[in-house]
């Protein structure tokens, strides 16, 4: 029983403590943003979506080419396998 009261006076004390620091939120100052910086101009004026295109094209490419390798691969062990089950055993 005691843990319970415990728990609900834990509860109310958190309670109050974000509603005050809710109604202090509004009184914090955000600083203004500082003008362009000379890298900021810089690097907005990169063709993040080609590079991001791109990267993802190669990305698509690489991927097939490693499944179509694998995909080899695995049709070269199961050829094996089968070989090896078709001879007879002494």
């Amino acid at each position: 029983m005691y843990d319970l009261i415990l728990q609900i006076v834990f509860m109310a004390s958190l309670g109050v403590i974000v509603y005050i620091v809710a109604l202090a939120l509004p009184r914090i100052e955000v600083p203004a943003p500082r003008e362009g910086h000379p890298l900021s101009k810089v690097i907005s004026s990169l063709p993040l979506k080609k590079i991001d295109e791109a990267i993802a094209s190669y990305k698509a490419k690489t991927l097939r080419r490693f499944r179509l390798i694998i995909m080899k691969l695995d049709n070269l062990i199961s050829k094996s396998l089968h070989k090896d089950k078709d001879k007879p055993r002494l």
